[in-house]
């Protein structure tokens, strides 16, 4: 008797996927609850320095960028946090970085950048509605995780056995099938997917995944032999 079950690897696959998809569910939440509306309460602490430095001292945003040791004396962005103790969220740093326009050193180049760089400052970070997308974006990953997990969980104990009186096993049903009630053997994917679907009397279905069942191969060449491919 040739027997197929639950492949291994692909049951550890499974799992791994599953597993990730729940860590990116976990920090998903975590940045829609706590660390995005931490970055924007700690802006929120410094804003009003820092959209009046804009506004009054028209500080442009390759100011605000530059290192201490660049601009000595100049009111830095990193030292405005650092000042009340807070640290300088990455996000805020590539979003002032990427106000480049207009290019120049006139006048009004620099003050239409300083102006720019105070209504960033003016709002927060990260909107509510942006925040509570990870909360759906958490819910959409855990829910992956589920069919994953699932998936595996469904096919444990699910055997397919094939011998001289024919097809037995959880996979076929309940009662064995003999030679006799097979109809036909559906080759059409297996070349391509690995799948081959085995027909019985009344036009049922039996579909064997050559990879989430170790052993497949051994009874397709079984059934080969008694139902040979179109062209053998």
């Amino acid at each position: 008797m040739i027997t197929a079950s639950l492949n291994r690897e692909y049951a550890t696959r499974m799992i791994g996927v599953g597993a990730i998809l729940l860590g990116l569910a976990v920090w998903s939440l975590y940045d829609g609850a706590i660390a995005w509306p931490r970055a924007n309460a700690n802006l929120a602490k410094v804003r009003q320095v820092l959209v009046d430095s804009c506004e009054k001292g028209g500080v442009t945003p390759e100011a605000w960028l530059a290192t201490a040791e660049d601009k000595p004396g100049t009111f830095l962005l990193k030292e405005v946090f650092a000042k009340e103790g807070l640290p300088l969220p990455r996000s805020l740093v590539m979003e002032v970085s990427e106000i480049t326009h207009p290019e120049g050193n006139s006048e009004e180049a620099r003050r239409a950048r300083a102006e720019a760089a105070a209504e960033l400052f003016s709002r927060d970070l990260y909107p509510s509605g942006k925040c509570r997308g990870q909360f759906v974006q958490a819910a959409v990953l855990i829910l992956l995780a589920l069919l994953a997990f699932r998936a595996v969980w469904a096919k444990r104990g699910i055997e397919y056995s094939v011998d001289d009186a024919g097809l037995s096993g959880s996979g076929f049903g309940k009662a064995p099938i003999p030679w006799a009630d097979v109809t036909s053997v559906d080759w059409s994917r297996w070349d391509t997917k690995g799948i081959v679907a085995v027909v019985t009397s009344g036009g049922k279905r039996h579909v064997l995944d050559g990879w989430h069942f170790r052993g497949v191969r051994d009874i397709v060449a079984e059934l080969e032999k008694r139902f040979p491919k179109e062209g053998k």
